[in-house]
């Protein structure tokens, strides 16, 4: 399979370079002359149109025209701020089209909307007549979403993201849609994608609510940009369903219970838990689909899920899919790049990342990945593939309202964003990304032994590599982001706060007004760590302040593992009593307060000296020092 898909992407690169003339395009693709050389391309190009690729809608060689009129341009007006407007289709089909009708207009969306006020995405709802069907669609609604895809020079990553969902079959809902150009006040806007809102209604969600929050269903979105509802192990949550007066206090809190009770089940690798709780089958393919795509938004906002179902079939169900502009090659930052390797889901989210070192998700994964490679993954490909090749001029037009092909601009710009200056260059790099990536993923998930995880800035001699991965592993210590462990940085209070709350097992506490430099407001994943570290005095501050940016020196860090050692283990701390530390030339420099814990520290070989005969004990530990320092004391106290 993997073989044909390389043999189709090598023929649409062939169609790319002579539909645009542009010879430099296999050097921005780097074209695999093997295939070319072993395959008929002339047959392959016939073979790979047919009507099995076919879009369900009826075929056209261009899209729609949707033309909005308002007084208001609904991009120069405050992003809810709803107001009227009259909407018209102009399509071949009859029975899409219309004229003058009336509807209600506001923005959506959060960094499109922000950074792209030339081409804003829009949320639309009927009024008179207050629903209607739409391009076809099977269910009248009254509100409908444009998607800009601002970012998105392929403009075809959504609908990527969308088509292989829907043919996966277990997150439920996933919206339909209908690429258009968008008009407003007889200005061409650029091509948008018009699809559904995400609601309850026939033939969107299903969940149905009720005043018990036990019986009651929900729909609800990890998002970090909403604070209003509730928070575990760091990540904020929203409830969209139940909404208004139907959501009381007693459901939020019925939902925040679901949620912690399943990330303790993942967090303690107990996969009877993770069953009773989670519908595997939805967690399976939305983790494919979010690692095969390698979507930013994993762990930061876009990712909805519903709990369904009455007594013993309750569960949580990961869907709908959404906002998929920012993957796939498309996003550059200190996290992640355009690389097609390595694994980015099963390490930004915690959830996944605990999924995966359970054997039996990753043996549902692999052979539900080579399952969706026989069939679904091919033609998901092969849509983006029709998409092109029948609407390549259609597509094309966008770039004349928006003219950012070969600029850099926009949110986490990748390299391949702002130096491909084609349209046809642009949908041939995600093509090739997709295939590259299915390569790599189809080696890893196949592997007998998948090759351990590896930090970019953690090199396989370093003195550190094996404390990394133990603490990694362990839960203990993450990366400074998904791909960098920043092994020389300082630990700080705030770090060993949230280290000591890990391995006590993330017990959940709620904020105080203890600290006056740790607000309410303060950095997610290090409050509920610090009100747990104060309250156990594991870590303690100094009366009114934290400080957690502080630097912890290696003294101080002895201290915290001591008094973690007593205080939560129990255990024995005694030191020998013949046992000293004269031996090292700057023991005079051990603080009063730090000595037992020193002497005991390095009784435990967990603090040790320097070449030179030294302890350091007031220089600040650095993250790979603490790595070390750790694996130690797990090794002897825990493991």
């Amino acid at each position: 399979m993997l073989r044909k898909m390389r043999k189709r992407l090598c023929v649409l690169l062939v169609f790319v370079m002579l539909l645009t003339s542009v010879p430099s395009l296999a050097a921005e693709v780097r074209l695999d002359e093997e295939v070319y050389a072993e395959n008929d391309l002339t047959d392959a190009l016939m073979e790979d149109n047919t009507e099995t690729q076919a879009p369900s809608a009826p075929l056209q060689r261009d899209f729609p025209s949707m033309r909005i009129t308002s007084d208001l341009h609904p991009f120069h007006q405050e992003r809810e701020f709803w107001h009227s407007g009259l909407l018209t289709i102009e399509s071949e089909h009859d029975d899409w089209a219309f004229e003058d009708v009336l509807v209600r207009l506001r923005g959506r969306g959060n960094s499109t909307w922000w950074e792209a006020p030339d081409k804003r995405p829009l949320r639309i709802r009927f009024e008179d007549p207050r629903e209607r069907h739409m391009f076809g669609s099977e269910h009248p609604h009254r509100d409908w979403i444009l998607l800009a895809h601002a970012f998105d020079n392929s403009l075809l990553r959504t609908e990527f993201a969308f088509s292989l969902a829907e043919q996966m079959g277990t997150m439920g809902f996933v919206p339909s849609s209908q690429f258009v150009h968008l008009y407003i006040n007889d200005e061409y806007v650029g091509v948008y994608q018009f699809t559904d809102e995400r609601d309850i209604a026939p033939g969107r969600g299903t969940v149905v609510t009720h005043a018990d929050p036990s019986i009651s269903e929900y729909w609800i979105e990890m998002d970090a940009r909403t604070r209003d509802y509730f928070r575990v192990n760091g990540l904020w949550y929203d409830i969209r369903f139940p909404s208004g007066d139907a959501l009381t206090d007693a459901h939020i809190a019925y939902v925040e219970d679901f949620v912690t009770r399943i990330s303790l089940a993942i967090r303690n690798g107990n996969w009877e838990n993770v069953t009773s709780l989670l519908d595997v089958p939805s967690i399976v393919d939305y983790y494919i689909l979010q690692e095969l795509v390698k979507d930013t938004d994993v762990a930061f906002s876009s990712m909805f899920m519903q709990i369904r179902g009455q007594g013993e079939h309750r569960r949580l169900y990961q869907g709908p899919v959404w906002d998929f502009d920012l993957t796939m090659g498309n996003v550059h930052s200190s996290s992640i790049d355009d690389r097609t390797d390595g694994i980015w889901a099963g390490r930004a989210h915690y959830w996944f990342r605990g999924l995966m070192a359970m054997p039996e998700f990753r043996a549902l994964v692999t052979a539900r990945w080579n399952e969706l490679m026989e069939n679904e993954i091919p033609h998901a490909i092969a849509r983006l593939e029709y998409l092109f090749t029948h609407y390549y001029d259609a597509f094309a037009r966008n770039f004349e309202a928006q003219p950012v092909l070969g600029v850099r601009w926009g949110v986490f710009p990748s390299p391949p964003r702002y130096e491909i200056t084609t349209y046809a260059g642009q949908v041939a790099f995600l093509l090739h990304w997709l295939d590259e990536r299915t390569s790599w993923l189809d080696h890893y998930f196949n592997a007998d032994s998948p090759p351990p995880f590896t930090f970019r800035d953690v090199p396989n001699h370093a003195w550190y590599r094996d404390a990394v991965h133990f603490v990694y592993a362990h839960n203990l210590m993450h990366g400074s982001s998904p791909v960098h462990f920043s092994p020389d940085d300082t630990l700080t209070r705030a770090m060993a706060a949230t280290i000591f709350w890990r391995l006590a097992g993330e017990p959940q506490m709620e904020w105080r007004p203890i600290f006056i430099d740790v607000p309410e407001n303060a950095q997610d994943w290090y409050i509920t760590a610090i009100m747990w570290a104060h309250t156990t005095d594991v870590v303690m501050g100094d009366g009114t302040r934290f400080h957690p940016y502080a630097p912890i020196t290696r003294e101080e860090l002895a201290t915290m593992l001591h008094r973690y050692t007593e205080l939560i283990l129990q255990a024995d701390i005694s030191v020998t009593d013949d046992f000293n530390l004269d031996h090292f030339r700057d023991n005079d420099r051990i603080s009063r307060w730090a000595e037992r814990s020193m002497l005991w520290a390095n009784e435990h070989h967990l603090i040790q000296g320097t070449p030179q005969q030294e302890l350091r004990p007031g220089s600040a530990t650095s993250r790979a020092e603490a790595a070390a320092i750790l694996m130690r004391f797990l090794e002897q106290f825990i493991l």
